[in-house]
């Protein structure tokens, strides 16, 4: 009896054989905001509990009046969202502490399966001087950086594919001359207004449609200090900022277009890019990004138009504070199931990755940053949450990509160098689209085995282990790996030979077989997706010749 093995999950991970046989300073882990950060809220998110009134678009009068009895607030019904859920509008702008008081009391409603604040989200970057042109050692091989993610020896594999879309939730995404039009799919905006006829978060002067352009998400001294002459005190407290145009950067690392001699490259050349606008002005809602979730995926949102190219990767360089909300786990569950693969920042606070969603929710691949030497950098967040960390850079070794000039509306195009988790993630997420190129039927459990598996240990003397920074740093040409042979049948048989077959997989140079009874023992190597072994000489078999006989001495 034969049987083969996969020796890529026994040998280097390098060799391709298959056995046979919103921006500002990052949120702390607490749940409190950084100093110069104010968190409050103007909403909460709740689903009933009864299926048929959870899945009405509008609640109805009774029930919001018996939610404002269990709230012991006088809430008003704001909008449906996906996953059965609507969000209620709270009578003021209240404290997440006040918020989750709120929501306690509503939990409490046997009516209620869940009730939580809509909190604001944040990219999660680290800015540094911009550095136009600056070297993309992030990529390289480790012989020649040892942080570097591998990507040439990749490249010689795979570029991409077209059939594989990668979903950018973010700040949405500007035209820019390295980013190529054609590779765009159609993507969405998910800010919601912020009341009747209000776009402030948006700044676009409109609420949800199909144009995920990035106007900017720049906070003025007035709006920080609550005094500014139309939005009130609606974004005080988020902290006086320029415009980041974070989803930009983080697309540019994730497929800017190579060999143009303009700017970089990204990760993945030929792969679709569908941008989600889910943050805005002081960051976003979760209620926007589980919708965005969920319609990245493939999924339905009530109003909004269905999306013809779902995802199979979903990259969230995204921070909060706090535990992962039912919200998101439920969104990041029916994304996950459809075959998308999250790949989400660890956060920025320097700090436990328990606290900042969405990398502490189940079934993640939650990336924390090392820096150019290989140690983790400074503000990334760490421990057991942690799958794989990848370059996120750190002080003047920042991670190159695609940024605009424009401090508030956008100028012109630029190349910059940013730090930070949101300049990780999209690493991994531009390797998991190379990898879902090169083996179209890995799974979401079998891509995260497979980073995991062939990522490369931490540097000698680093301040990463396997303990606090995931099973290791990132390595592209590893994790290129074919897939398992099935379907292996006896197709002839004679009295002096048996011939076994199996369904090629793709990309498999050869197939190593070896005796199911004593794996150590190897067959042989064979290019085709069938061996014959032969008991003794005949027809299909042929006895090799003998050598002729050595003169004698």
């Amino acid at each position: 009896m034969i049987s083969w093995r996969r020796a890529l999950r026994t040998i280097p991970c390098l060799a391709v054989l298959l056995a046979a046989g919103r921006v500002s300073a990052a949120l702390s882990p607490s749940g409190t905001a950084a100093p110069g950060r104010q968190e409050s809220t103007h909403r909460m998110i709740v689903k009933i509990r009864d299926r048929a009134e959870s899945g009405v678009k509008v609640l109805s009068s009774e029930r919001v009046s018996k939610l404002s009895a269990s709230s012991r607030e006088k809430l008003t019904f704001f909008r449906g969202m996906s996953g059965r859920a609507h969000v209620m509008k709270l009578p003021r702008k209240m404290s997440l502490d006040e918020a989750q008081a709120v929501a306690k009391r509503l939990m409490a409603d046997p009516d209620v399966e869940y009730a939580e604040p809509d909190i604001r989200r944040y990219p999660a970057l680290v800015p540094t001087d911009p550095q136009y042109g600056g070297s993309q050692w992030h990529y390289y091989a480790p012989a020649t950086e040892k942080a570097g993610a591998n990507l040439p020896s990749a490249w010689d594999i795979t570029t991409g594919a077209a059939s594989v879309v990668v979903a950018v939730l973010d700040t949405g995404i500007l035209t820019h001359a390295d980013i190529d039009a054609g590779r765009l799919v159609q993507g969405y905006d998910f800010i919601s207004q912020d009341g009747s006829g209000l776009y402030y978060t948006a700044n676009d002067g409109s609420g949800r449609d199909s144009d995920p352009s990035d106007p900017g998400d720049w906070i003025s001294v007035l709006e920080d200090a609550g005094t500014d002459p139309v939005s009130g005190d609606f974004f005080q407290g988020c902290g006086v900022d320029d415009s980041s145009w974070h989803g930009t950067h983080v697309t540019g690392t994730i497929g800017a277009t190579p060999n143009n001699a303009a700017y970089g490259a990204g990760v993945d050349w030929t792969s679709k890019i569908l941008p989600v606008r889910v943050l805005g002005k002081c960051g976003g809602y979760d209620s926007d990004i589980v919708d965005g979730i969920r319609w990245a995926a493939g999924g339905s949102v009530v109003g909004v138009p269905a999306n013809a190219n779902p995802a199979k990767v979903i990259n969230m360089s995204i921070q909060g504070a706090g535990m992962c909300p039912a919200s998101y786990q439920s969104a990041i569950n029916d994304a996950i199931a459809a075959g998308a693969v999250i790949v989400a920042a660890a956060g920025n606070a320097g700090g436990a990755a328990a606290g900042s969603p969405p990398g502490n929710c189940n079934g993640v691949i939650t990336v924390a940053a090392v820096n150019r030497a290989g140690n983790r950098a400074s503000y990334s967040n760490y421990g057991p949450e942690v799958e794989v960390s990848a370059p996120g850079g750190e002080g003047a070794d920042g991670v190159y990509s695609l940024l605009n000039t424009g401090l508030t509306i956008p100028v012109a195009d630029t190349g910059v160098e940013l730090n930070g988790t949101s300049m990780a993630a999209p690493h991994v997420s531009g390797i998991v689209a190379l990898m879902r190129a090169f083996n179209s039927s890995l799974t979401p459990a079998n891509v995260l085995t497979d980073l995991q598996a062939c990522s490369r240990p931490f540097v000698g003397g680093s301040t990463c282990d396997t303990s606090n920074c995931g099973a290791g740093m990132i390595d592209a040409r590893g994790a290129l790996r074919p897939g398992v042979p099935t379907g292996s049948a006896v197709t002839a048989a004679t009295p002096n030979s048996i011939t076994w077959t199996w369904n090629a997989v793709a990309n498999a140079p050869s197939y190593n077989v070896y005796v199911a009874t004593d794996p150590s023992v190897m067959l042989g190597n064979t290019a085709a997706a069938s061996r014959t072994r032969c008991a003794r000489a005949g027809p299909p078999c042929r006895r090799a010749p003998r050598p002729p006989p050595r003169p004698a001495r």
